[in-house]
C-alpha cells in the first residue's frame, strides 16, 4: 500500500527520488526510485568567421547560428580573450557587432569570445579573430634615376604620394647606405636639387626616400650620377718646364699655343705679368722679351689662365734673363823680380759676351787688397818691393765684372825673392874653431868678418843655444857657464841673417866641471815625532864652480824614503805611520848635477807619545736613581793626530753603556741595590801603539721627593672652613711616594685638622682651638731619609686682636721652622742667593722684632750652620763666612762645591742650610728663638771656573770704580740738571750717543733673562752691561734698598725673592716694583720734583722774569723731549719690574700695597704713553709737521737721527721698540719655565726686527742702519747658541766653548757700538773744536778794529745768538750777546741806545759775507 509519498519539486540537473512504503502491520518493507532531470547549454551550429579591416574605416557582424536544445531563452555576451570586455572600438549590441577602429594603436589581432546563455548552463567554445590593418604610404609612380655634370645644377620634382589611410605622411632622404646625403644634395616633400662642385663628388649616389605614416613606410630608391667636368687645355700642351732664356740685350718671342675645351665650353683666356721688359700683343697672342737692365735679370713668370666657365686651367711660364761675366782668353803669366827691383805687367785678351764695360780688380789671395809694394792702374802692374817681409810669393787674383757678373778664375804668382848674407874666412879657414871652457870662466870669441849680396844690414844670432852662450855687439860670443847643468859637449849654430835670409855656421863647445863636498861636518842625527814635520837644514856645502848643490838621499830600507824627502837644502821628515816608529839609517850625497860626492851617514829616530785629554779627565759624577746619565768624554788630543780609541780596562756596571760615535758614557741605573754604590769606570786612549790610562767614578743616589711649590702658611677664623691641597710632588726616581701630617714633635693632628694624602681640611668649631699650630709634613719614597716641610695654621678668634698681619703669612721651601707658641717668636731662615762664584747669602727673617743679636752670633760661630748638597745624596761642602749685615739680617758665606755640581745640561743641585744650635733673645715674658734643625733650600746654578772667577771678580772691581766716577758727572747731571741751565748742544749731542750706544746693546744684554743656564762668564758679562743699560750708576745697592728694608720691616721679608737665579743675576733681586727700579726710581723722583717746579713756577712767573725764564726753560725740556727720552730709556726697568711685582701680588701692608698700586699705575702709563706717541707721529705725519720746529721742540727726541715719514718703520720706530720691550718682558717673564718657547719667540721676533731695519731703513745715517742690522744679527747668533746648550742637545761636549762664543758675541758688540760711539763724537770734537778756533780768529779781528765794539747803554735787554758766517777763509759759529731791536714780552722797555743800533747795522752788513761751518764731515 503506498504510503509517505516524498515528492519534491523537481530540480534540473538533480537527482530527486520518491520513496514507497507497505505495511501488513506487523513488518514494513521500503522501495525507492530517482528520476533524472537534463538542461544543456545554448550552442552555435557555425561559430562566427574572422574579420578584417582596415584602420580609420567601419564594419558591422552579426552573430546567427546558434540555439538552444531546451527552447529556453539565450543571452549573448562578448569579451576579449583572456579580458571581460571589449576593445573600445569594438560595440556589442544584442547579437552585433560594430567595429571602428580609428588610432594606430588599434592596429592588430583580437581574439573575441562569444557566450552562449541560457540562465544555467552557458557555452564560450566559439571565437572569431578580428584584424585591424594599415598599409604604407607610396609614390603614385616609380622614382627615375638622373644624372647632372660637375659644376651644373638640376632640380628633380618628386611624383605626389598617396595613403591608403589617409594618415599624414612623413618624408625623409638619405643615402641608401644609410649616411646622411652629400652637402650639395638637397631634397624636400616636392623636389630634390643637385649642385655638385667637387671633384671628389664625381660618382654615382643611390637615394633612399622614405615615406612614412609614423606606422609604416614604404622605401623608394633612384640613382644620381655625378658626371666629370673636364679642364680647356692647349694644344700641343706645353712639356714642363716651360720657359724662355733671354741673354741680357737680346730679344726673343713666345707664341701661345692654341685651346679648346673637352666639353666645347667657350673659354676665357687670361695673361699677368710683372716685368717691364715683357710685352703681349692680345690680337696675335705673342709675348715679346727684351731685358736691358742688370736688375731684369733672374727669372720672371707669365701667369696664363683658361676658363671654361666652371673649371679654370692655370700654365707658368718663365722668362729667364742671364748675364754672364767677362773672361780671359789667356790668363795672366807669372812674375818674378829681386828685392829692390821695380816691374811693370800689363793685363791684356779679356772680353764680355753682352758688351758691358768691364772692370778689372786685383787683389792678393784670402786678402781683399794687393801688397804694399804693388800699384794697378787699369791695366797695368807696377812691383816695387822694398823691404824684407816684401820677399815672398804672392798669388794676385784677377777679378773681372761688368757690374753684375764677375769672374776671378784668373791668377798669377809674383815671386820676390833675397841672398843671405855670409862670413868672410880669412887665412884659409873654412870654419869656426872648436872650444873648450871650465865651469864658471867667462870668454869672449871674435867672429869672422860677414857680407850681405843685397848690402842690408847683418844681424848675427844663435840658434837654439845654452843660456850661457851669448851675442857681444853683434861680432864676439861669449861662453858663462855657471851651473852644472851646463857642463858637457855643445853643439852651437850661428846665424848670419840680413833678417829676412840667413846662413848657418857650426861648431863645438865642451864644458866641464868637479863635485862639491859639505865644509865642516856632516848631517845630524834627527828626532822626529810621529805625525808631525820636521824640517832640518843640512850643514853648509862648498862647490868649485858656485854651482847650485842638490841632494841625494838614500836609506838602508826604502820605507825610510817615504816620510823623509829633500826640499832645496833641506831635510824634510812627515812620518805617519806606525811601522815608521824607528831608527831609521840614512845617508846624503852633494852634487852639483855632475859629480857625486861621498856618502854621509845619519839617523832619524821617530818616536809616539800616548794620546790623552785636552784638559782634565773626566769628573766624578752622581745619577739619581731610574734616570738616564750621559757623560761625555773631555776633548781628546793626539799629539800625533792618531786616532784614538776608548777601550775599557774593565767590564763596565750593569746598566751603563759606551757609544764610540759620540764618545760617551750612558748610564741608566734602575736597580735599588744601585743607590749608595760608587762604580769606579777604568778606561785607556789607545793610539795602537801607546796609551793612557783614565778613571772616574759614579755614584748612584737616590733623593728625597720634594714639593715643587711653595707651602704657605694659612690661617681661619674660628667657625669657618679652609681646606687646600698640598704642592705637587716631585721625586726625581719617579718612585712612589708617601706622605706624611702631624704637628710639630710628632704629635697627631688635632681633631679640626684633617689630613687624607692629598690636602688638607681645618674646621676649628671652638674658641679654645685659638693658636698657632706649626704642622710637619714628611714625604718619603721608601728609600731616601723622608723629605720635611712646616707650615703654620693660625687658627684665629674674632674675639683677639691681630697685632702683626705677618704673623700668618709665612714662606714656602726656603722657610725655617720655630716654636709655635705665644711667649716666643720663631726665626726663619731663607737662602736668598745662591752666585755662581761660590757664595751663598743666608737671611734670618721675623715679622716683628730685633734680631741682631742672633744674626751677629750665628755668623761669628764657626759650628753654627752646616751646607750640605742634597741632590749629591747630602753631600757635605765646607763653608766660610765671609761678611753679614746687621741691617738686612744676612750672612754671606762662600761654599767650597765639589767638581760636577750644576753642569750644563743637567738639573741643578740643590744647596740645604741647616743650623745646628739653638739661639734665643728672652725679654722678660716673651722671647725670640732660631730652632736647631731650621733649614732652608735653594737651586745651586753652574759655578765658574777659577780662571772665569778671577776675571768676574775683576770686572765687579772695576765696574764698581767707574760707576762711583761716573755719580759726579753722570747722565743724571746732564739729563735733569741740563733744565735749569743753558743747554749745551755737544753735552746733548753726547747724551743721545749715549742713549743711542746703550739701547742698541739692551736687547742683546737682556737675553740673561733668559731661563737657561750658560756655562762661563757670558751671562755675568751681559748682567753687567745690563746694568749699565739701566742706568743704575747712583749705586742704589748701597743706600736706597737699605732704605727700603726699613720701610719694608713690618712687611714680609720671608717672601721678597728674586724671581729666579737669572733675574737676580742681572739686578732684580726682589719681586718688589721700589727694589727693582733703583736709580730709575730716584730719576722718577726727580722729574716728579721737576713737574712739581714748573707748577710752582707758573704760579710765581706773572711776578717774577728770573722766574719767568725758569719756568719757560723748564718747559721746553720736559714738555715734552726730556720726559719722553728718559721714557724711552727706562722703559725696560719700568716694565719689567711692574710685571714682576703683579707676577707676586702681596697686600699684607701697606708698603707692599704702595708696590702693587704702582706697578698698576706704572703700566697704565706706559700704555697711555705707547697710545699718545702713535697719535702724535700720526697726526704730525698726515700734516706734514715732522720738519717744523715747533714739532722739534715738543717732540723732537722721538725723530732723533730717523728719516720721518719717510717709510713706516722711521716714523714708528721708537714706538715699535717699546712694543718689541712689552713683549719680550711677556715673553721672559711668563714663560719662563720653557726657554725653548722663549728661544723659539725671541728669534722671531730678531727676524722679523731685522726685516724692518733692511726694508724700512729708519735711520738717517746709513751707519746706524748698518749696526743696528749687525746688533740683530748678533741676537739671532745668540739665540742660536742657546739652542745648542738646552736639554735637546744634552750630548754636546763643546758646552763650555759655547759659552766663550757667547762672551765673545757679547764683548764683540759691545767694543762695535763702542768705537761707533767714538768716531762719531771724534768727529764732532774735531768740528766743534775748528769752530772754537775760528771763533777766536775772528774775536781778534774784531779786536784789531774791524768792527766798531759797542756796548749797549740799556743793560736791560735780551741777548740772541748770531748763525755761523765766513769771511775769505775765516768762518765762525759764535754766540754773541747782541741788542735785539725789538722789546722782551714783559712789559714796555725804553728804546735801544743809538751805539746798540749802530753794532746791530754793522753786524746786518757783515751777514751778506757769512756762510756757515760743515757740521758734520
Amino acid at each position: 500500500m503506498l504510503s509517505d509519498p516524498d515528492l519534491t519539486d523537481m530540480i534540473s540537473g538533480r537527482r530527486q527520488g520518491a520513496r514507497t512504503r507497505f505495511s501488513d502491520g506487523f513488518r514494513t518493507k521500503s522501495y525507492t526510485h530517482n528520476v533524472i532531470v537534463t538542461n544543456s547549454a545554448p550552442t552555435f551550429s557555425t561559430c562566427p568567421v574572422d574579420q578584417t579591416l582596415a584602420m580609420k574605416s567601419t564594419s558591422t557582424y552579426t552573430l546567427t547560428g546558434y540555439s538552444d536544445l531546451e527552447g529556453h531563452s539565450i543571452t549573448v555576451t562578448a569579451y576579449l580573450d583572456g579580458q571581460t570586455i571589449l576593445p573600445p572600438f569594438v560595440t556589442f549590441t544584442s547579437h552585433s557587432f560594430t567595429f571602428a577602429p580609428t588610432q594606430f594603436s588599434d592596429v592588430a589581432s583580437y581574439l573575441i569570445r562569444v557566450k552562449l546563455s541560457d540562465g544555467n548552463m552557458e557555452d564560450a567554445t566559439c571565437a572569431f579573430t578580428l584584424t585591424v590593418t594599415n598599409s604604407a604610404p607610396t609614390f603614385n609612380m616609380a622614382l627615375i634615376d638622373k644624372s647632372v655634370m660637375l659644376g651644373d645644377v638640376l632640380e628633380y620634382t618628386l611624383p605626389g604620394k598617396t595613403d591608403a589611410e589617409s594618415s599624414p605622411i612623413i618624408q625623409s632622404a638619405s643615402l641608401q647606405s644609410g649616411d646622411a646625403l652629400p652637402s650639395f644634395i638637397i631634397c624636400n616633400n616636392t623636389h630634390c636639387k643637385f649642385t655638385p662642385t667637387l671633384d671628389p663628388q664625381v660618382q654615382a649616389y643611390q637615394i633612399l626616400i622614405k615615406l612614412s605614416d609614423t606606422q609604416m613606410e614604404s622605401s623608394n630608391v633612384f640613382t644620381l650620377t655625378v658626371i666629370e667636368n673636364l679642364y680647356p687645355v692647349f694644344s700641343p700642351d706645353p712639356t714642363a718646364p716651360w720657359q724662355s732664356t733671354v741673354r741680357l740685350n737680346q730679344v726673343i718671342t713666345l707664341t701661345v699655343p692654341s685651346f679648346s675645351d673637352p666639353e666645347l665650353r667657350p673659354i676665357t683666356f687670361a695673361q699677368t705679368f710683372t716685368p717691364g721688359f715683357i710685352t703681349f700683343n692680345s690680337a696675335t697672342k705673342i709675348f715679346s722679351f727684351q731685358p736691358t737692365q742688370f736688375s731684369q735679370i733672374g727669372t720672371s713668370i707669365i701667369t696664363i689662365t683658361l676658363n671654361d666657365g666652371f673649371r679654370t686651367k692655370t700654365y707658368t711660364h718663365s722668362v729667364i734673363v742671364t748675364n754672364s761675366a767677362p773672361t780671359f782668353s789667356t790668363c795672366p803669366v807669372d812674375q818674378t823680380l829681386a828685392m829692390r827691383s821695380t816691374l811693370t805687367y800689363t793685363l791684356t785678351l779679356f772680353s764680355d759676351l753682352e758688351t758691358n764695360p768691364i772692370t778689372v780688380i786685383p787683389y792678393q789671395d784670402g786678402l781683399t787688397t794687393l801688397p804694399i809694394f804693388v800699384a794697378f792702374i787699369q791695366p797695368t802692374f807696377t812691383f816695387t818691393p822694398t823691404q824684407f817681409s816684401q820677399v815672398a810669393s804672392y798669388l794676385i787674383r784677377v777679378k773681372l765684372t761688368d757690374g753684375n757678373m764677375e769672374d776671378a778664375t784668373c791668377a798669377f804668382t809674383l815671386t820676390v825673392t833675397n841672398s843671405p848674407p855670409t862670413f868672410t874666412f880669412t887665412g884659409g879657414a873654412t870654419a869656426i874653431v872648436d872650444q873648450s871652457q871650465r865651469l864658471n870662466i867667462v870668454v869672449y870669441y871674435t867672429l869672422p868678418a860677414f857680407s850681405d849680396p843685397e848690402g842690408s844690414p847683418v844681424t848675427i844670432g844663435l840658434v837654439s843655444p845654452p843660456s850661457f852662450v851669448t851675442v857681444i855687439a853683434n861680432s864676439k860670443l861669449k861662453f858663462a857657464a855657471t851651473l852644472f847643468v851646463e857642463v858637457g859637449d855643445y853643439t852651437i849654430t850661428v846665424s848670419v841673417s840680413d833678417s829676412q835670409r840667413e846662413s848657418l855656421y857650426t861648431f863645438n863647445l865642451n864644458i866641464y866641471n868637479t863635485a862639491p863636498v859639505f865644509v865642516s861636518q856632516g848631517p845630524l842625527n834627527q828626532l822626529v815625532r810621529l805625525n808631525s814635520t820636521l824640517r832640518y837644514k843640512f850643514p853648509a856645502t862648498y862647490d868649485k864652480e858656485n854651482q847650485e848643490i842638490t841632494f841625494v838621499l838614500s836609506a838602508t830600507k826604502s820605507e825610510s824614503l817615504v816620510f823623509a824627502t829633500i826640499d832645496q837644502d833641506y831635510l824634510v821628515m812627515k812620518p805617519t805611520l806606525y811601522s815608521e816608529v824607528c831608527t831609521h839609517y840614512m845617508m846624503v850625497q852633494l852634487t852639483d848635477g855632475d859629480s857625486l860626492s861621498g856618502s854621509y851617514e845619519f839617523t832619524i829616530d821617530v818616536f809616539n807619545d800616548p794620546p790623552r785629554f785636552a784638559g782634565s779627565g773626566p769628573k766624578n759624577v752622581y745619577v739619581n736613581l731610574n734616570n738616564k746619565l750621559t757623560v761625555p768624554l773631555p776633548a781628546m788630543v793626539d799629539d800625533e793626530r792618531n786616532t784614538i780609541v776608548v777601550q775599557n780596562s774593565l767590564p763596565l756596571p750593569d746598566g751603563m753603556s759606551f757609544d764610540e760615535q759620540s764618545q760617551a758614557y750612558t748610564f741608566y741605573p734602575i736597580y735599588p741595590t744601585q743607590v749608595g754604590q760608587t762604580y769606579v769606570i777604568r778606561a785607556t786612549l789607545h793610539d795602537e801603539l801607546d796609551f793612557s790610562a783614565f778613571s772616574f767614578k759614579v755614584k748612584v743616589i737616590n733623593q728625597a721627593p720634594y714639593f715643587k711649590s711653595r707651602m704657605r702658611d694659612r690661617s681661619v677664623l674660628v667657625g669657618d672652613e679652609i681646606a687646600f691641597n698640598l704642592p705637587e710632588v716631585v721625586d726625581k726616581e719617579n718612585q712612589d711616594t708617601s706622605k706624611e701630617a702631624q704637628l710639630l714633635g710628632g704629635a697627631g693632628l688635632p681633631s679640626f685638622i684633617t689630613f687624607d694624602g692629598m690636602g688638607f681640611k681645618v674646621k676649628p668649631e671652638d674658641s679654645k682651638n685659638a693658636g698657632k699650630y706649626w704642622i710637619q709634613v714628611s714625604l718619603s719614597d721608601g728609600m731616601a731619609m723622608p723629605a720635611i716641610y712646616y707650615f703654620m695654621v693660625s687658627v684665629i678668634s674674632m674675639g683677639d686682636k691681630i697685632h702683626n698681619p705677618s704673623d700668618i703669612a709665612g714662606s714656602g721651601k726656603g722657610s725655617g721652622i720655630g716654636l709655635g707658641n705665644e711667649s716666643a717668636k720663631s726665626v726663619k731662615v731663607m737662602i736668598t742667593q745662591v752666585s755662581n762664584q761660590g757664595n751663598a747669602r743666608v737671611k734670618l727673617s721675623i715679622g716683628v722684632g730685633n734680631i741682631e743679636e742672633i744674626v751677629k752670633k750665628v755668623a761669628e760661630d764657626k759650628e753654627s750652620m752646616k751646607f750640605t748638597i742634597t741632590s749629591k745624596d747630602n753631600f757635605i761642602v765646607q763653608h766660610q763666612v765671609l761678611s753679614f749685615d746687621l741691617n738686612t739680617n744676612t750672612i754671606e758665606a762662600s761654599i767650597s762645591y765639589p767638581s760636577g755640581i750644576s753642569e750644563i745640561g743637567t738639573d741643578e743641585d740643590e744647596l740645604k742650610v741647616e743650623i745646628l744650635k739653638e739661639y734665643t733673645i728672652t725679654n722678660g715674658t716673651s722671647g725670640i728663638i732660631l730652632s736647631q734643625g731650621s733649614q732652608a733650600v735653594a737651586n745651586i746654578p753652574s759655578q765658574l771656573s777659577i780662571g772665569q772667577l778671577e776675571l768676574a771678580q775683576k770686572m765687579n772691581a772695576i765696574s764698581d770704580k767707574v760707576s762711583i766716577s761716573m755719580i759726579p758727572g753722570s747722565l743724571i747731571v746732564n739729563l735733569f740738571l741740563q733744565a735749569l741751565f743753558k743747554p749745551n748742544d755737544f753735552s746733548q749731542f753726547f747724551i743721545y750717543m749715549m742713549w743711542s750706544f746703550l739701547n742698541d746693546l739692551s736687547f742683546l744684554t737682556s737675553m740673561s733673562l733668559i731661563s737657561l743656564s750658560v756655562p762661563g762668564i757670558a751671562q755675568f758679562i751681559q748682567s753687567f752691561i745690563l746694568k749699565l743699560v739701566y742706568l743704575d750708576i747712583l749705586q742704589t745697592d748701597y743706600w736706597l734698598l737699605g732704605i727700603l728694608s726699613n720701610a719694608q720691616q713690618k712687611g714680609d721679608p720671608d717672601d721678597d725673592l728674586p724671581l729666579n737665579s737669572f733675574f737676580e743675576q742681572s739686578g732684580f733681586q726682589s719681586m718688589n716694583v721700589f727694589k727693582n727700579l733703583g736709580s730709575t726710581l730716584v730719576y722718577i723722583g726727580v722729574l716728579a720734583v721737576l713737574f712739581f717746579a714748573i707748577t710752582i713756577f707758573s704760579l710765581i712767573a706773572p711776578y717774577s722774569i728770573r722766574v719767568s725764564r725758569w719756568n719757560a726753560s723748564l718747559r721746553k725740556k720736559l714738555l715734552w723731549n726730556q720726559s719722553i727720552r728718559f721714557i724711552i730709556q727706562q722703559f725696560q726697568p719700568l716694565f719689567m719690574s711692574s710685571i714682576l711685582c703683579l707676577n707676586d701680588i702681596r697686600l699684607s701692608n701697606v708698603y707692599n700695597i704702595t708696590s702693587f698700586i704702582s706697578s698698576i699705575v706704572i703700566l697704565i702709563s706706559l700704555v697711555a704713553v705707547m697710545i699718545s706717541i702713535a697719535v702724535v707721529l700720526k697726526s704730525s705725519a698726515q700734516q706734514n709737521l715732522m720738519d717744523t720746529s715747533a714739532f722739534l721742540q715738543k717732540y723732537g727726541t722721538l725723530q732723533e737721527g730717523l728719516r720721518g715719514s719717510a717709510s713706516f718703520a722711521s716714523l714708528y720706530w721708537n714706538l715699535i721698540m717699546l712694543v718689541r720691550w712689552s713683549v719680550t718682558g711677556v715673553i721672559l717673564i711668563g714663560i719662563r719655565d720653557s726657554y725653548a718657547i722663549q728661544i723659539s719667540m725671541l728669534l722671531f721676533i730678531s727676524f722679523m726686527c731685522q726685516i724692518i731695519i733692511v726694508k724700512g731703513k729708519p735711520f738717517k745715517d746709513p751707519s746706524e742702519n748698518h749696526i743696528s742690522i749687525f746688533n740683530e744679527v748678533m741676537v739671532t747668533l745668540y739665540l742660536y747658541i742657546l739652542i745648542s746648550l738646552t736639554d735637546y742637545n744634552s750630548t754636546n761636549i763643546f758646552k763650555e766653548q759655547c759659552g766663550i762664543m757667547l762672551s765673545v758675541f757679547v764683548l764683540l758688540s759691545f767694543f762695535v757700538n763702542l768705537l761707533k760711539i767714538m768716531v762719531i763724537v771724534g768727529k764732532k770734537g774735531y768740528l766743534k773744536l775748528l769752530r772754537k778756533i775760528k771763533i777766536y780768529q775772528l774775536q781778534q779781528q774784531l779786536r784789531n778794529g774791524k768792527v766798531i765794539a759797542i756796548n749797549p747803554t740799556n743793560t736791560d735787554v735780551s741777548v740772541t745768538n748770531f748763525e755761523s758766517f765766513q769771511d775769505n777763509d775765516i768762518s765762525i759759529d759764535y754766540n754773541k750777546r747782541v741788542a735785539r731791536m725789538q722789546p722782551i714780552e714783559f712789559g714796555a722797555r725804553p728804546p735801544y741806545s743809538q751805539p746798540v743800533m749802530q753794532m746791530h747795522l754793522q753786524r746786518k752788513l757783515l751777514d751778506e759775507k757769512l756762510a756757515r761751518i760743515p757740521t758734520s764731515l
